[in-house]
């Protein structure tokens, strides 16, 4: 029985002393991730845990615990670490070692779990709160019209819907474009018309606010844009502005569009017949735009101020 036993311990002992040669290189090997954590190395830490996950076959409290501290860190600045840190406390909260792993640690572990899962809920109803405000912005742009003026409908119905409306009731004058058609503009004798025929940028002073002053026909005959009066204040009127409020008037307006069609506007500056310092501002999608034309003249410190407000299809 004496040599039966003698036999089994030496063959054994080759398993026994590379068991404790593992034991060890686990052991260096977490010491040495504990050594590059207290240097906030958390790449060369996490090699090194990873080593002792080997040596071992496998992980326990202790080294997870480690690896949660170091990615939990990594998480606060690099949400990608999400999955990694949520693996590594799934590991901890299996291991076979957890009923004698320190109380203490283990609810600082679940402290943890709680605090992401409360971050990633409140991220998720983020998320869903940005895609709502995303899709009414959207929907602000698509259902943007002037009400009343519909677009890409033959120009002969639009006459005949709008009868007795001042556009119609007014003499028209109307000049050709090659690329756009026919632009027709509200006559009450102080019309003046320019345009910028590449773009097919049409306004003219005169006529009510908020009504429409301009229509562009296509070639097809069907209306392509409305041009309606957004602000008209001449240098000679008693409430005149300066440069300095038109200009804020300006900054203010292009911030309302901007929150409410959830985008920034393209812009273009020129100065007109070398006296109107002229922006455009763009919002373009899907074949539609919707635009804001500034006209400033600074004269004697009033400025003649003029907006008006283009909308259209391509």
């Amino acid at each position: 029985m004496f040599k039966y036993l003698l036999f089994v311990i030496i063959s054994l002992s080759p398993y026994l002393a590379f068991s404790q040669i593992n034991e060890g290189e686990a052991k260096a090997a977490f010491l040495l991730a504990e050594e590059f954590y207290s240097k906030s190395d958390f790449k060369n830490a996490l090699g090194f845990i990873d080593k002792a996950k080997k040596s071992l076959g496998g992980g326990n409290c202790k080294i997870y615990y480690l690896e949660i501290l170091m990615r939990n860190e990594m998480y606060k600045s690099d949400k990608s670490q999400y999955s990694y840190l949520t693996q590594a406390i799934d590991a901890f909260q299996s291991s076979k070692d957890i009923d004698a792993f320190n109380g203490e640690k283990i609810i600082e572990i679940l402290k943890i779990k709680m605090l992401i899962a409360q971050e990633q809920d409140n991220k998720r109803t983020a998320d869903s709160l940005s895609l709502v405000e995303k899709l009414r912005k959207e929907r602000n742009f698509n259902e943007y019209n002037f009400t009343g003026w519909t677009l890409n409908v033959p120009f002969s119905d639009v006459k005949t819907q709008k009868i007795g409306h001042p556009f119609f009731s007014k003499k028209l004058d109307n000049y050709e474009f090659k690329e756009m058609g026919r632009i027709y503009h509200y006559n009450d004798n102080i019309v003046k018309w320019f345009g910028k025929k590449e773009n097919a940028w049409f306004f003219t002073y005169g006529g009510i606010k908020d009504s429409v002053v301009a229509i562009a026909v296509g070639t097809d005959g069907h209306v392509k844009r409305y041009v309606r009066l957004k602000f008209n204040k001449s240098y000679y009127d008693k409430d005149a502005f300066t440069n300095e409020q038109a200009n804020e008037y300006m900054k203010s307006l292009i911030n309302n569009y901007s929150r409410s069609l959830g985008f920034e506007p393209e812009k273009i500056t020129y100065t007109l017949n070398k006296v109107y310092l002229t922006t455009v501002y763009t919002w373009a999608k899907n074949k539609k735009r919707i635009q804001i034309v500034s006209m400033i003249y600074d004269y004697r410190n009033k400025a003649d101020f003029h907006v008006h407000e283009i909308i259209g299809v391509d």
